[in-house]
């Protein structure tokens, strides 16, 4: 059955006339299939669509009332099988949790609610494919949000990200190097894989990009226009790395490196006198490292 407060919240919000159409589906039996243009004959019938434009015909309004019941989630043939739902506007404050058992669900749109927070079981709608939470008061996104591999428009204005401890076997760079307006990002224990590798032109708007503790990574990679607006990169304590980031040099804009207790090897590719990373560098402005030697924690401007 379709939850009640989702039916309430998309009945409240109709204008008068499809309030009256849906109204009219309650004379049908529940999982009742009923073909389109039968109802459009009934509803008309029933003087319930009326079109105030000459160049308009009567059967193209009701068509775009069926459309309206559609997307909001009122006319559907099962519940389960529901793959749109709109409730841009709605008077919403907390997600509603019977959404994420939706899983053939395409399209959601929280637009202009006042939906803080997205739960954890988002991870469930692993067919959702357009996610629109612009005018929302969602601030940081739960890193499950990753799992959603079909996921290909992110409708949001977030700004900063923060993943810790997540963990996460698969590149995270890959999810989220189309967020549009992404200018911070912050990877702490974050991902367990070797490799970070960002796409060309990804992450247009990011400025801060920091990389913390990530035992097994090994490379980045930044794809060619990537990252254009980078001004300054964090890498803290990723020991197998023993290379700056491929792509580097094409950062124009990047303004502070900064390398903290990474590897010996790293350390002694970045030097002035002669390492092997320095050429690709030398763009840069401020690069500092802190790093341990003989005990004692060490600092040098490069």
């Amino acid at each position: 059955m379709v939850p009640l407060a989702i039916i309430l919240l998309s009945y409240t919000d109709l204008p008068y006339n499809l309030k009256s159409c849906f109204l009219y589906l309650s004379l049908f039996p529940e999982d009742y299939n009923i073909k389109f243009m039968k109802l459009i004959r009934l509803w008309m019938a029933e003087g319930f669509v009326k079109s105030n434009q000459q160049n308009i015909m009567v059967e193209e309004v009701a068509k775009e009332y069926i459309n309206v019941l559609i997307k909001r989630g009122l006319i559907l043939i099962s519940f389960r099988l529901l793959k749109v739902i709109d409730l841009d506007g709605m008077p919403l404050k907390v997600f509603p949790p019977e959404i994420t058992e939706l899983l053939h669900l395409r399209y959601l749109s929280l637009r202009d609610t006042s939906i803080s927070e997205l739960p954890k079981s988002i991870k469930r709608l692993c067919n959702l494919e357009t996610l629109d939470l612009k005018g929302t008061m969602v601030r940081e996104l739960p890193v499950e949000i990753l799992k959603l591999r079909k996921l290909r428009h992110l409708l949001v204005n977030l700004v900063c990200l923060r993943l810790r401890w997540s963990k996460l076997k698969d590149d995270p760079f890959e999810s989220l190097q189309n967020l549009p307006n992404l200018a911070e990002l912050v990877l702490s224990r974050a991902y367990d894989g070797n490799e970070l590798r960002c796409g060309e032109g990804g992450f247009k708007k990011l400025k801060v990009l920091h990389i913390h503790y990530l035992s097994e990574l090994k490379m980045v990679e930044i794809g060619e226009g990537a990252m254009c607006g980078l001004q300054k990169l964090w890498i803290w304590e990723c020991l197998q790395l023993e290379k700056v980031p491929l792509g580097i040099e094409h950062i124009a804009h990047l303004k502070k490196l900064y390398l903290v207790f990474m590897s010996e090897e790293l350390c002694s590719r970045v030097r002035k006198d002669g390492g092997e990373d320095r050429p690709r560098i030398e763009h840069i402005k401020i690069i500092n490292t802190i790093y341990i030697h003989d005990g004692q924690v060490s600092f040098r401007i490069l």
